[in-house]
């Protein structure tokens, strides 16, 4: 695209920049002893003072220009555009990044109100003539859809609403393009991976559970913008105070300003690991501000690190239970959303030893849990119990027991605790990428699961694929005579967890050789991938009750190993 220059006869006005990451372009001319700004606009990059708008700059500015320089009675010729190159530009330090950034729509990325228009119920809103995205809200999508450090970071896009004009809502997304061949309704599908699309009445707090859930990415990796701080209809403030999502606050749209602010607050939240500093809501009047700390204050140790103590009980489908502590003057109740540190709902079982902060739910008035994650002695990263070495030392005596080793154990469904066994399913799959990321190249031991898997048809259509036949596909799937459901039947040695998109591209055979290693289509498997390196029968099956959270720990007889039988 050719640069755009503007003259007033013999007098040209001209285009400085600020030094500063987010400049600001100002067109104006000189009368006498005067400036008289025309128009400006800022620009997302930082460019030395004097450098020259042209090439893709002009892009972001030529509009806006245009239009101030037309009402100043400005007249404009087009001109060859001097070389750029983006060596020129000084880019920005590279810092943590959330995975999942949450836009509002209505005076948020655009206005005005949806509501607020009177149109004919015949007609939907035209992207640009009855609504405009804010100029600024525009460059930063932009600058999301052309990827980057955007795409390094692994950051996806997703909208929450609250609107009963969903149907204009969804076709508007369809007609705004942030860049050429990409709507803001692709950007947020991210390529054809899905789209996280929240319109709907109700709470936000919803909103975001259904997110959540949808996405995998936990409340403290994401970034909430809003344009509606709190009270009865807010969104900011309940979202960070209830859920811990850090949330900026941008009552007159979206603004290069308040999104530096976010991104910088989100950075230094996550750098510190302390997740109270979610709970925040980002504004330019008053900065970052604490919600809910009351809540967080009341009940916790000394330290402030919360209370100690023990899941009492957990209902998985409903999703919610109770949490027995010495400090906390009785039962807490806790639902899944305040679920962090890498716990998913069926690690909640009883027993689990957690830390949790006290609040009031903002609805009902009850006591509740506002955070709930691991306690110490478990891997906050993961959940579960911190990986440890095989102990040789008797629990009673203390003296070293060469006879005994405390394994790692997991419990899995039939027939694919079978078929792991017997070298059929060579890769097991989770949602939770940090539940066996920490055994990676140690051996687990594998225990067979009460209950059978629901799906019969899955993993024979892949078995099937392989080249397998029905009666291979009876065999394998079924354990030994002498083992039964609940026994801990035998070992394997555990590969490097990573996205199943990751694994497809280094396995020899790609997607097709993850799904037969998995026994499970792309679609039905979960997200994140470790393969199994070996697999290993054991001589005698061990009983153990199954009744833990992810991996546990089992005393094992050092001679079980020593017999174990390579699988067939």
């Amino acid at each position: 695209m050719n640069s755009l220059q503007y003259a007033f006869g013999a007098t040209t006005p001209s285009c400085t920049l600020q030094p500063q990451r987010y400049c600001t372009a100002i067109a104006h001319k000189q009368l006498g002893r005067h400036t008289i700004p025309l128009g400006t606009c800022t620009l997302r990059r930082t460019l030395p003072p004097g450098t020259y708008l042209g090439g893709k700059n002009a892009l972001r500015v030529s509009c806006m220009m245009e239009q101030a320089l037309a009402k100043a009675g400005v007249v404009k010729k087009e001109q060859p555009a001097p070389t750029f190159t983006e060596d020129s530009v000084d880019q920005p330090q590279k810092k943590t990044l959330p995975l999942l950034i949450v836009f509002d729509l209505d005076n948020t990325l655009w206005t005005p109100e949806l509501y607020q228009l009177r149109l004919p119920s015949s007609r939907a809103p035209i992207a640009g003539k009855d609504v405009q995205l804010f100029p600024e809200a525009a460059a930063i999508l932009q600058e999301l859809a052309e990827g980057g450090e955007w795409t390094a970071s692994g950051t996806r896009v997703a909208i929450a609403s609250r609107t009963h004009k969903k149907a204009w809502a969804e076709n508007l997304l369809q007609q705004f393009e942030i860049v050429p061949g990409m709507t803001l309704h692709e950007l947020i599908c991210n390529n054809g991976k899905g789209g996280l699309i929240e319109i709907r009445t109700g709470s936000k707090l919803d909103h975001f559970r259904r997110l959540q859930k949808a996405s995998g990415v936990e409340y403290e990796d994401m970034l909430f913008f809003d344009d509606a701080f709190g009270g009865k209809y807010g969104n900011c403030e309940p979202v960070a105070r209830e859920l811990g999502v850090l949330s900026a606050h941008c009552p007159k749209g979206l603004n290069f300003s308040i999104w530096d602010a976010a991104l910088d607050a989100f950075a230094a939240a996550r750098t510190s690991g302390e997740r109270y500093r979610h709970h925040a809501v980002v504004s330019e009047k008053h900065g970052v501000k604490q919600v809910g700390a009351e809540n967080r204050e009341k009940k916790t140790g000394a330290n402030g690190s919360g209370n100690e103590g023990r899941v009492k009980m957990w209902n998985e489908e409903k999703g919610y239970g109770f949490i027995e502590s010495p400090s906390s003057d009785g039962d807490v109740f806790a639902h899944r959303s305040v679920l962090a540190g890498g716990l998913e709902s069926e690690d909640m079982v009883s027993g689990l030893a957690v830390r949790f902060h006290i609040g009031t739910d903002a609805k009902t008035g009850r006591r509740c849990a506002t955070s709930v994650e691991p306690a110490e002695g478990i891997s906050k990263a993961s959940g579960q119990q911190a990986p440890r070495r095989w102990s040789t030392d008797d629990p009673q005596t203390g003296t070293e027991d060469a006879d005994s080793l405390d394994m790692p154990c997991l419990s899995l469904c039939q027939p694919f605790a079978t078929l792991i066994l017997n070298g059929v399913k060579t890769i097991e799959t989770r949602n939770n990428p940090e539940l066996l990321k920490p055994y990676a190249g140690q051996e687990v031991m594998i225990r067979i699961g009460m209950r059978d898997w629901p799906d019969d048809k899955g993993w024979r259509r892949q078995m099937e694929a392989a080249g397998y036949s029905k009666e291979d596909m009876e065999r394998l799937s079924k354990p030994p005579p002498s083992v039964k459901k609940g026994d801990i039947a035998g070992v394997v040695r555990l590969g490097k967890t990573m996205p199943n998109s990751q694994l497809a591209r280094v396995i020899p055979g790609g997607w097709p050789s993850v799904e037969q290693g998995v026994c499970a289509s792309k679609e039905d498997m979960m997200k994140y991938s470790t393969p199994i390196e070996t697999a290993t029968w054991l001589e005698k099956p061990l009983r153990a009750k199954g009744n833990f959270a992810g991996v546990w720990f089992q005393n094992i007889p050092a001679s079980s190993l020593e017999n174990s039988k390579d699988a067939k």
